[in-house]
């Protein structure tokens, strides 16, 4: 097996927890009676049960890499960089599609700079 296809797997691992991650996040802000994204906020149970699905997933994938263990504090950290990327990112851009890429691109970045590795 080469080397470079192990490193393309891995990437598209960490790029695709990451992104479950955020899509994670956004739903149960969207959830929130706060939220200023869309005009009528999401059910919590809903939302919260999409969360749970997205990050059980999200472990999953990055057991596959690390130690279950870390794979679950890795997720953790990331869900707790998404809700502080929203907050920073929503009372400048209040509309959802720009909320939503900008996420993307921070966390796609991260995982081009293989952060999982820090958290």
């Amino acid at each position: 097996m080469s080397w470079c296809w192990v490193v393309n797997v891995s990437l598209a691992i960490n790029i695709l927890a990451m992104q479950l991650c955020w899509i994670g996040s956004i739903v149960v802000y969207m959830s929130s009676q706060h939220q200023k994204l869309a005009k009528r906020q999401i059910s919590k149970r809903l939302a919260w049960a999409a969360m749970g699905l997205m990050s059980l997933l999200a472990t999953m994938l990055f057991s596959q890499l690390h130690h279950w263990l870390a794979a679950a504090i890795i997720a953790l950290s990331i869900f707790m960089g998404s809700w502080t990327v929203l907050t920073i990112v929503v009372p400048y851009y209040p509309k959802l599609k720009p909320v939503v890429m900008t996420g993307s691109l921070f966390f796609l970045l991260t995982a081009l700079l293989e952060g999982t590795h820090v958290a």
